[in-house]
């Protein structure tokens, strides 16, 4: 009979996972929606500038249908906006993990959101709300466009490389499954477009409307100007010269 030697056994430590954890669900798939939403509206927005830097006026139909695009756009990245804020300050923990945003870009978003609303209303109202409006409408949406322009050049400074790689997470096959409802998320953003283009094309021919309701005429220095009569109607202005040289010739 041989005497064996019991074998001593040595615990050995697991092996942790050097996988990071995935994100809470609800806020990435929030912030891969609002992502995604912006790409899009950063192509529009880029198409609706470069038609004002051009021709307004020869290119007034693009630039009226390019807007009316952008509205269920805009409503839909300012609804996935808003409910991540509501729900940071609300205390929801998978929105406190990913932390706020700096002091800058507290400030910065709703700056950005009321003058996109104002520029967007303005637009609508001068290509298809009543003619008493119009000097108003006019006002806003040339006054607030620089401002909109700026506030709109650092937002897209600030989140457009976090904004590619959100929306690569999506559209990736391997990232996909870590954030349910991607499918869902894109049939989301894809209808917001599909609606504006019906919205754009149903309401686009109110441009040609604008422009026989508002000829533009050039003055003396070859600038177009305006000026509305007791019904409203927008009928060509003169100049302060070319007022003095009528006065001259009687």
């Amino acid at each position: 009979m041989t005497y064996q030697r019991p074998r001593l056994r040595t615990h050995q430590p697991t092996r942790r996972s050097t996988k990071a954890p995935n994100p809470p669900a609800g806020a990435e798939a929030n912030a891969r929606l609002t992502a995604a939403t912006g790409l899009i509206l950063l192509v529009l927005l880029v198409a609706e500038i470069v038609t004002v830097l051009l021709r307004p006026r020869a290119l007034l139909t693009l630039h009226v249908v390019i807007g009316l695009v952008l509205v269920p756009l805009v409503v839909l990245k300012l609804v996935s906006t808003i409910w991540r804020m509501a729900s940071y300050y609300r205390g929801a923990r998978e929105y406190r993990s990913k932390g706020p945003p700096s002091p800058m870009l507290r400030v910065l978003g709703p700056v950005l959101g009321i003058l996109t609303i104002a520029v967007l209303a303005s637009g609508i109202v001068l290509a298809a709300g009543p003619r008493s409006a119009y000097g108003v409408a006019l006002f806003v949406h040339k006054k607030i466009f620089y401002f909109w322009l700026t506030a709109f050049a650092l937002h897209v400074v600030a989140h457009f490389t976090s904004a590619i790689r959100l929306s690569y997470r999506d559209f990736g096959r391997r990232l996909r499954p870590s954030v349910p409802g991607a499918r869902f998320r894109l049939a989301v953003v894809v209808g917001c477009v599909v609606l504006g283009v019906i919205f754009g094309l149903s309401l686009g021919g109110q441009a040609s409307a604008y422009l026989h309701a508002h000829p533009a005429v050039s003055g003396l220095k070859g600038a177009p100007t305006y000026r509305l009569d007791r019904d409203q109607k927008a009928v060509a202005g003169v100049s302060g010269r070319a007022r003095d040289h009528g006065r001259e010739g009687s």
